[in-house]
Parts: C-alpha cells; sequence; structure tokens
C-alpha cells in the first residue's frame, strides 16, 4: 500500500474515532444520568481533544505562508458563521437575553475554531523563533504556567493554551518517524491502558472532567496553587499515554464509510450540537430514557443523521457561505 495512503487513512480513522467521541461526550453530559455516564464521559476527556489537537498540529503548514493566511480566515469566517447560529437557537429557542457573553465566550465546542486559530499564530511566530525542542518545551512551560492566569472560559483563553503543548507536539511529529514510533508499544498494552481509563474515573471520587477540560484557571479549583499545578502536569502526562494507547490501536488501512467520514469530521463537528440542541428540546415533550446503552443510541443517530445531511451541497457549503458566494460573486 501506498504509504501516503495508509497515513490518510490512519487518521481518517483516527478523525472519525474521536469526532465519535466527541459527540458521545456532549451526550452524556446532556442527556445522561449516573455515575458510570459520568464516568465514561470524563475518560473520553484523556485523550479525545488532545488527540484532536494533535492531529490539528501535524496538519498545519505553517511554512506555507500563502496557505497559512487563507486556512487561518477561513476557520475564522467557520467561528463566526457558527457563533451566529448559535446566538440566533439561544435566543429564540431557548429565550436567553443576549449578553456580552455572547461575544466574548464562544458558544458550547466553537471554541475549538476560535483556539484553533490562535494555536496556528502563536504556533508560527514562535517557530520562526526558537528550534524545535526549545519550541516543544517552550509551549509546555506556556501551558503550564497560563493556569496562573486569572482567566477562565473568556475568548476561551484558558483551554486555548493549556491544550497549545499537543498542537505543537503535532506540528513537531511531522519530521518524525512517527508510525514506527507508535508500532513499538505492544498492541495489548495500548487496549490495557485505554480500558484502566474508565476504571479509574469510575472507582476514585475525583474531578477528572474539570481538571481535563483545562478551560478554568487554577483559582477555580479547591486546592492550593502548586497542587493545580501539579494536577496540570499530570493532566499533561495522563492525556499522552492515552492519546498514544489510542493511536496505537487505530487500524492503518482503509475502513469502508468510516474512513470517508473521517475526513469530513469538521462537520461532525460543527453540526452535531445542533442535532443535540433538538434532543434538549424534544425533551421538554417526551422523557428521554438517560441509561448509557440509550445514550450510545442517540450518539449513533446523530452520527447517522449528519453523515446523510452533509451530503446536501448548502451543509457543506454553509460552515464558508460567504468566501463560496464571493468567488461566485467574482465569477
Amino acid at each position: 500500500m501506498n504509504p501516503v495512503k495508509a497515513r490518510v487513512f490512519f487518521f481518517d480513522n483516527a478523525k472519525f474515532l474521536l469526532i465519535f467521541f466527541v459527540i458521545l461526550g456532549h451526550c452524556l453530559a446532556r442527556l445522561g444520568d449516573g455515575r458510570l455516564c459520568a464516568s465514561i464521559d470524563a475518560s473520553v476527556y484523556f485523550f479525545h481533544m488532545p488527540l484532536f489537537v494533535f492531529i490539528s498540529g501535524y496538519f498545519t503548514r505553517l511554512d506555507n505562508t500563502a496557505i497559512f493566511g487563507k486556512d487561518v480566515l477561513r476557520i475564522f469566517e467557520t467561528f463566526l458563521v457558527f457563533s451566529v447560529i448559535h446566538t440566533v437557537l439561544a435566543v429564540l429557542v431557548w429565550n436567553q437575553p443576549l449578553t456580552l457573553s455572547f461575544l466574548l465566550e464562544p458558544r458550547w465546542s466553537l471554541w475549538y475554531l476560535l483556539s484553533l486559530c490562535v494555536w496556528r499564530i502563536v504556533a508560527r511566530s514562535m517557530k520562526q523563533m526558537i528550534t524545535k525542542p526549545l519550541f516543544l518545551l517552550a509551549s509546555f512551560i506556556l501551558g503550564v504556567m497560563f493556569g496562573f492566569v486569572p482567566v477562565d472560559e473568556t475568548l476561551s483563553i484558558q483551554r486555548t493554551f493549556s491544550l497549545f503543548p499537543f498542537f505543537v507536539a503535532g506540528c513537531c511529529s511531522k519530521s518524525t518517524n512517527f508510525f514506527s514510533l507508535i508500532n513499538r508499544i505492544p498492541l495489548w498494552l495500548g487496549v490495557a491502558v485505554l480500558c484502566m481509563i474508565p476504571v479509574i474515573t469510575y472507582s476514585i471520587d475525583f474531578p477528572f472532567k474539570k481538571i481535563l477540560e483545562g478551560k478554568y484557571s487554577y483559582y477555580r479549583f479547591d486546592y492550593p496553587l502548586w497542587l493545580s499545578f501539579l494536577y496540570r502536569i499530570l493532566f499533561y502526562c495522563g492525556s499522552m499515554i492515552a492519546s498514544i494507547c489510542l493511536l496505537r490501536v487505530i487500524p492503518k488501512k482503509e475502513i469502508p464509510w468510516i474512513s470517508e467520514q473521517g475526513a469530513d469530521s469538521l462537520y461532525y463537528y460543527l453540526y452535531h450540537t445542533l442535532l443535540i440542541y433538538l434532543l434538549l428540546r424534544l425533551r421538554h415533550y417526551i422523557i428521554l430514557p438517560t441509561s448509557l446503552p440509550a445514550v450510545l443510541l442517540y450518539t449513533c443517530v446523530i452520527v447517522g443523521c449528519i453523515g446523510m445531511i452533509i451530503r446536501i451541497p448548502f451543509f457543506r457549503y454553509l460552515p464558508n457561505i460567504f468566501s463560496h458566494c464571493f468567488k461566485r460573486t467574482r465569477g
């Protein structure tokens, strides 16, 4: 098999699995109930967003000035489009007052798009000034130290810098023999570690999710600052181990439908929250089960629905609708 194709299929498979976990996590948090649901929800935070951020860094082209600028603008455009959609839904459907927080705090999962713009800009600036080892070290130092900044969800700043090391790790991995390093890990060990994570989160009464989200400064925790500082370091260690183990078990060959949908993971990321909104609204009229099997069913239904709607051209154009309109006008 062509190694380039193998690489693409590998990351497409990874992105599909990760977006499934993202949707599952959001369904667990808002539609699930009980300790088991909370445990699984906390477990996916060990790897789903850190690994997504890593892959984003892996495919970011920092050295190509022309492409770099266009990519950042397209991402920011998508952020603005869906921020408007979420704001309209919040005001008209959920009767929430229109406040300044709508502008300063990205709605639900949209923080990732804003953070992605910042990661690319900051990473490009740092890469031009320092060598790769210092680049990676500086990102971890910045991520750990930023927890002392007394800002939480405003412009997703705290989450942006707490996850920044994973983005830089992805940028720095492009010049390494990535698959060779991953394949050194025994498959059984990767599976065992992944199976242990939900056991740990279920057995130990500890706010794993609140720490793993990375969106709060150290001042928001009921611990001494030095302990919150230590927890962020442990968060990096735990997330890196879990992410590497997950990469080890992901197939490198093409998987029908899954590999194709993985290439469209951004659409799943954008649209799944809107479908969860519908389920939350539906819960006002009928009783929806909150068990883990029910939440898994909701997740699969959402994935299936998005797989169908993104076949409609409008839903593929919507994230960058202004760019498409501008191109047609110029054409």
